[in-house]
């Protein structure tokens, strides 16, 4: 939900002097601003915008609906188109194959993501494909082990964070003949709209793999 100081200045500038406000107009807005870059990123990335809500009630109807959306109780408001984009040659293969300068940087980030799958034996059923991730930017990086198990006909995918300890000693465990994914990733918001692009510098000619999240009706 953005904050009332972007787009419903008097709405926040009538209780700031209660104890719901504490911050300046600016500094209201500034601190929103870092708090959607720090979840820039995630697929499931829902804008609220007071611009799209007719009030308060509103905005807490619209919020709702995403959630549920998320989480598969209702068909919601919001869902993702994926497309497949063609990669235009550069003599730089690891080069961003987009044009961004005339983007605001604090509208966009670039994620670092490698995938390796990996040989993985379990009691709990049959390994179907097994992989760990490493995925972040600017050296922060999360680590993720993602299994995925049939049991009893039903397919489970399991996924669970690990230390980078975890993740190198797994890493030396990779399938014979497969080579590990390596994507960047793209995360735009312009206008609102959020924008995924997935790219495979080391792949040359693969094309990219574009989600945009839109609402329902567009």
């Amino acid at each position: 939900m953005v904050t009332a100081a972007d787009g419903a200045e008097q709405f926040y500038l009538s209780q700031i002097d209660g104890e719901a406000r504490y911050e300046s107009v600016e500094e209201a807005k500034d601190k929103d601003e870092l708090l959607r870059q720090a979840y820039m990123g995630h697929q499931k990335w829902i804008l609220i915008k007071n611009s799209e809500s007719r009030d308060f009630m509103d905005k807490i109807e619209k919020t709702k609906e995403a959630v549920f959306d998320v989480i598969g109780k209702s068909a919601g408001t919001h869902f993702h188109k994926k497309f497949l984009l063609e990669k235009a040659e550069k003599a730089d293969m690891s080069a961003i194959p987009m044009t961004l300068k005339n983007l605001d940087t604090n509208c966009f980030e670039e994620i670092f993501i490698s995938e390796t799958f990996i040989n993985y034996r379990t009691p709990e059923g049959k390994v179907l494909s097994c992989s760990v991730e490493k995925k972040g930017a600017k050296k922060h990086f999360t680590y993720t082990h993602k299994l995925s198990i049939l049991v009893n006909d039903e397919k489970l995918l399991k996924k669970k964070n690990i230390s980078a300890s975890e993740y190198i000693q797994y890493k030396s465990q990779i399938k014979k003949g497969t080579t590990t994914l390596k994507t960047r990733r793209l995360c735009i918001v312009d206008n609102g709209v959020y924008i995924i692009v997935d790219y495979f510098p080391e792949k040359d000619g693969a094309p990219m793999l574009g989600i945009i999240q839109v609402k329902r009706g567009n």
